[in-house]
């Protein structure tokens, strides 16, 4: 009867740690979630001419790779839908019906693609505006006058919801879940630099993304959150990572996803946005991975 009544308590005293973390869990994140970010947009102004909309249908296409989230057509997808995990539902870009592309002011466009917050002053999801913020004014512009040209198409889709794992993720903070809680609100846009050159290789950088997955100084390691499970950790880019590599090798593996050994590198890598980069973009990338300090790392080894 005593041990009955010892596990009983046990049992009691579990359930009512459970209870004060999971109200913990929900009410550290729902603060977090429903904060308004004060945010004064940067001030730019959107060209009409049809060569900075096709300026911006290559960045979109070839760097950024707005459709790996939004799907090809800009008009959004579910990209999760895990009952305990979240769902995680990238707007639909395109003025059509369900669309926020006829709703959006410049002002909104802007916070959303360099600030990670929404019209309604929160957060944005998983919007990679940590990258997006380097963006120099005429490339953002440029990408919005893309976006504002792309065809409407009809598609609603339901609203984003943060499961117990999310939300966790989220209270416990480091993570960029929440967009807005990771950019630097005060980064000032990059310049392109001259085409070709390693200026530009460093922009170019910036604005894809590739620090976000290996690392600040490129030398690679776990992937961030997101991932899907197995994921291998990201390369080290740095010299001596490199190593022996040429610039046909580089180019080879970003424009097919195989090392010049032979080998397919993970998927996540997104080669198949990259491989539309133009020859004297990689070129630029290359030249740039080039000048950056060598760091020795566990992912010195190519993959």
């Amino acid at each position: 009867m005593k041990l009955l009544r010892w596990f009983g308590f046990v049992i009691l005293g579990l359930i009512s740690v459970l209870l004060i973390f999971g109200g913990w869990v929900y009410f550290a994140s729902q603060r977090k979630i429903d904060k308004i970010y004060s945010i004064h947009p940067l001030s730019i102004r959107i060209p009409t001419s049809q060569k900075a909309i096709q300026r911006g249908h290559h960045l979109v296409h070839a760097v950024l790779g707005c459709m790996a989230c939004h799907s090809r057509d800009l008009a959004g997808r579910i990209l999760i839908n895990v009952p305990i995990v979240g769902r995680i539902v990238p707007k639909n870009l395109t003025s059509g019906k369900g669309g926020i592309g006829g709703k959006f002011t410049t002002k909104d466009w802007v916070m959303a693609i360099r600030n990670g917050v929404s019209p309604n002053g929160k957060s944005l999801l998983l919007m990679p505006s940590l990258s997006y913020s380097y963006l120099s004014k005429r490339d953002l512009g440029a990408v919005i006058a893309y976006l504002k040209s792309i065809p409407p198409v009809n598609r609603s889709l339901p609203a984003n919801k943060v499961g117990p794992i999310f939300r966790f993720v989220i209270a416990k903070g480091g993570s960029d879940l929440l967009s807005a809680e990771v950019v630097n609100q005060h980064q000032k846009p990059l310049h392109l630099g001259k085409k070709g050159t390693a200026a530009e290789g460093y922009y170019l950088v910036h604005i894809a993304g590739c620090m976000h997955c290996h690392g600040p100084n490129l030398a690679g390691g776990t992937v961030p959150d997101g991932a899907p499970p197995g994921t291998p950790p990201a390369a080290n880019l740095t010299p001596a990572g490199i190593g022996t590599w040429t610039k046909k090798d580089f180019i080879h593996l970003m424009r097919t996803g195989e090392t010049p050994g032979g080998t397919s590198i993970n998927n996540f890598m997104p080669w198949e946005v990259f491989k539309n980069m133009t020859n004297s973009e990689l070129k630029s990338i290359w030249l740039y991975l080039k000048t950056i300090p060598p760091v020795q790392s566990s992912s010195s080894k190519k993959s």
